[in-house]
């Protein structure tokens, strides 16, 4: 890969840089920093498309029904 990057006259990444695979968009971290043992994953895997802060649906009909309740805060 850096092969084709120094042939491309491109400059090398630098972390938080935006990488697009797919539909999937992510900030680029580097996968061995220096001095700090790294878990290994499968081949195809990632754990960071893993991980992800979206509410559940029930979590997000409760919150409704909060909201809703006589009484309940505004």
């Amino acid at each position: 890969m850096q092969v084709i990057r120094d042939a491309a006259g491109c400059p090398p990444p630098q972390p938080g840089c935006a990488v697009t695979i797919g539909d999937m968009t992510f900030d680029w971290e580097p996968q061995t920093p220096a001095g700090v043992d790294v878990t290994m994953s499968g081949r195809g895997t990632d754990m960071r498309l893993e991980q992800t802060d979206r509410v559940g649906a029930d979590e997000r009909k409760a919150a409704r029904r909060e909201r809703r309740r006589p009484g309940g805060e505004s």
